[in-house]
């Protein structure tokens, strides 16, 4: 019995830990403005609001705590007459497993009723006139993944069927994408251009990859997909996740230098092997690889400048060797070999040689950078690689010609 009048009203000690996931279930004998709290206190204050009233009936809501909590009750902000409460449960919910290897996926499971069966986040912050991409990770073939970003936003959705991994109806947007991983997952992204100050960030399970936009269906209660790492970025292309445990993070480019034994990089002679997963940009200046020597006046480099052309930079003691700019490139994969020799340089790009060079000579180098520049801090890149590879010889034609086909 939750009693009338207002003010805290009856408390009970529980364990509750940040960070995880629970699921509160009860029935109620009517509707009262009344909300329930999670609270270090037995008068609830310093609480969180789980629920905000009370609904005549069932009640079930999930919530994750953001701290340590010892008392869950009710709280009544306005007096309401004696209500008769009953089936009180609260349990932690068990995640299952996701691309990280912990328990941390959960399954987003349809409803009964004929209707809409959405996931959502309300009222995030976002800046006006910007890309922002919305991403998550998804498993599971009982329904497709509607995906939406809406409120700051004009209409737009994109369908993913998780069965065969492809993209169906979808209008309104920037871009999308969906890349597998392995065990069955999924990542899926969409890509949209603001026109206001707080997005809608929405999940809408759907029954075909061509349903249309806040599709409904009747539902049976038990199909869904599981989705893990949603998140929502300013820019035009996913990132690697960071888990942000409900407020920003600013990620870090993803950069790395190491100075191996000689033998592994090409004294005389080598081939660099780069994939990439391009997005057309405006950045000046994004450096893809390079190899450096003692000083910054020996070095092999390429990059892509805010044309969105591969440039190849080869140097020897502040001396031009070789330099190239490729023509302006589109989304997709690249695939990028640079093989130096003295006097015999080439450069292939998706199976095609798009420059050859009889003339220079090669730098002492000692040094491998990963997405960043010669100077080994800056213009660092913002694309993903796909994969790496460093040969000591240089690569005959028809061997760059195979490395690099898609």
């Amino acid at each position: 019995m939750v009693s009338s009048g207002s003010g805290n009203n009856n408390y009970s000690a529980v364990t509750i830990t940040s960070g995880k996931i629970y699921k509160l279930k009860f029935t109620s004998s009517q509707s009262i403005p009344c909300q329930i709290r999670i609270s270090p206190n037995t008068n609830l204050t310093g609480a969180s609001v789980v629920l905000n009233s009370l609904l005549s009936g069932t009640n079930e809501v999930y919530f994750t705590a953001s701290s340590n909590y010892t008392y869950i009750g009710f709280y009544a902000p306005n007096s309401f007459t004696d209500t008769q409460i009953s089936n009180f449960t609260l349990k932690e919910v068990q995640g299952f497993t996701s691309p990280d290897g912990t328990t941390n996926a959960y399954k987003l499971v349809e409803g009964t009723n004929n209707g809409g069966h959405t996931a959502y986040k309300l009222n995030t912050s976002i800046s006006s006139g910007a890309n922002y991409t919305y991403s998550v990770f998804v498993k599971g073939t009982e329904r497709v993944l509607q995906m939406v970003l809406s409120s700051g936003f004009a209409s737009n959705f994109c369908n993913f069927d998780l069965s065969d991994g492809t993209i169906g109806s979808k209008n309104g947007l920037v871009d999308s994408n969906i890349t597998s991983f392995s065990n069955g997952w999924y990542r899926c992204d969409i890509t949209a251009l603001s026109n206001g100050a707080s997005a809608h960030l929405e999940f809408i399970l759907a029954e075909s990859k061509t349903s249309s936009r806040y599709t409904t269906y009747q539902g049976n209660g038990t199909s869904g997909v599981y989705i893990y790492g949603a998140q929502l970025e300013q820019g035009s292309y996913a990132t690697s996740y960071i888990p942000t445990q409900g407020s920003a993070v600013t990620r870090l480019k993803d950069a790395c230098s190491q100075t191996p034994p000689t033998s592994v990089i090409g004294q005389t002679e080598g081939t660099v092997f780069a994939e990439i997963d391009y997005t057309p940009h405006s950045i000046n200046y994004e450096s893809v690889a390079s190899l450096q020597g003692t000083s910054t006046q020996q070095y092999l480099e390429c990059y892509f400048n805010s044309a969105n052309k591969i440039n190849i930079g080869i140097y020897n003691g502040g001396a031009v060797q070789v330099s190239f700019a490729s023509a302006s490139q589109t989304k997709g994969i690249k695939k990028i070999a640079i093989a130096y020799k003295s006097n015999d340089f080439a450069v292939y790009l998706n199976g095609t040689q798009i420059h050859t060079d009889n003339s220079g000579s090669v730098p002492l180098l000692s040094s491998l950078g990963l997405g960043i520049n010669y100077s080994g801090s800056t213009f660092q890149l913002s694309q993903p690689i796909k994969q790496f590879q460093l040969y000591n010889t240089r690569l005959s034609n028809s061997e760059l010609e195979a490395l690099t086909q898609v």
